[in-house]
């Protein structure tokens, strides 16, 4: 082994790989832990004149039960298009669509053009720079990854979604990191590490959207439900994630897990004439 990082040229096809993969799987989690469209639901209230929980922006937020014929009257104040399951009091995602098609193409066209330069820094300075410092000083392999992704979450703290959620988002944020990194030793290379960031950034821009997290855009969806920890962010993490690494380690043969995840690291000897 030479170093904890073997850059040399840029494979486009792991990238590109890497990018679909990401953004296939992301949207079935999404429709699996979303609620919308559920039109049927809010018709069915309406003939049957039961009770629908809404979201009132004029008492903070705060949830409340209000049969249809009330809605009707006090239209102002609920969301528009709320479509959400009539069960009473049982809290729902609040997610209405949100296409407009001059607003969603330029979004489309932002994201896949610029978001790359952001995830790409961040990839070759955490994979990249840091990885390789922390190794080259404590000669090992398994301290630049955990703290790498340590890093990498604690970062990602000033987000907005997690003043409103707390911390226990950085199990999303840190469990991120320690996947982006492990691609990295494995691999032997950046390019996977750089498609999964690239293609999370995306589809977080312009699928789904809400008025407190970092990503505020004219996406396909927009969630009004109040911010709280769902199961997404578990599925992701603890599924997802392991899923993937699987497949990149049967398409690109993958061995020898326990020397590159915690083997150590010999610097390379560079003769000079």
């Amino acid at each position: 082994m030479k170093n904890i990082l073997v850059v040399g040229h840029m494979d486009h096809g792991k990238y590109t790989f890497a990018l679909l993969a990401v953004a296939f799987a992301s949207v079935p989690v999404h429709a699996m832990v979303s609620d919308c469209p559920v039109t049927t639901e809010i018709t069915l209230a309406q003939k049957n004149n039961s009770e629908l929980l809404v979201l009132d922006r004029k008492r903070s937020s705060e949830m409340m039960l209000l049969p249809y014929s009330d809605m009707v009257r006090e239209e102002e104040t609920i969301l528009p298009r709320v479509k959400m399951i009539a069960v009473p009091g049982v809290m729902q995602n609040i997610t209405h669509r949100n296409f407009k098609p001059v607003p969603f193409f330029t979004l489309l066209f932002v994201s896949f053009v610029f978001l790359p330069f952001q995830t790409s820094t961040e990839e070759l300075l955490f994979r990249g720079y840091l990885m390789q410092g922390f190794g080259t000083l404590t000669k090992n392999r398994w301290f630049p990854l955990i703290i790498t992704s340590v890093i990498f979450g604690l970062l990602h703290g000033m987000n907005p979604e997690v003043e409103r959620l707390g911390y226990v988002l950085m199990i999303f944020y840190i469990g991120t990191g320690l996947l982006y990194g492990i691609t990295t030793l494995m691999d032997e290379g950046t390019e996977l590490a750089l498609g999964l960031h690239a293609s999370n950034n995306i589809v977080a821009a312009f699928l789904v959207t809400t008025d407190w997290m970092v990503f505020r855009t004219d996406a396909l969806f927009i969630d009004t439900s109040e911010p709280a920890v769902g199961s997404e962010m578990f599925i992701g993490v603890f599924v997802l994630y392991p899923l993937l690494l699987v497949v990149f380690s049967k398409k690109y043969g993958w061995t020898n897990w326990k020397s590159k995840l915690f083997g150590k690291v010999e610097i390379p000897v560079i003769n000079e004439e």
